[in-house]
């Protein structure tokens, strides 16, 4: 048998967590990402695959994407 290493958190639910469970920090940071999510429907075309294709393959050298 292999034993695995796990991290394990109660939790019931999302509102008990956040102002309750978590600390004022992650409380912030959450907000701060919540604002900054943009969701909208797009075509599965040529542009989305290479943006996805950019954001999933490594670059060599560490360099920059453009």
């Amino acid at each position: 048998m292999e034993w695995d290493n796990m991290a394990v958190l109660p939790v019931s639910t999302f509102e008990h967590w956040s102002t309750q469970q978590s600390g004022f920090e992650a409380r912030n940071k959450a907000r701060h990402a919540e604002k900054k999510v943009v969701v909208r429907e797009v075509p599965v075309d040529d542009v989305l695959v290479r943006g996805i294709w950019g954001l999933t393959v490594p670059q060599k050298g560490g360099g920059a994407r453009t």
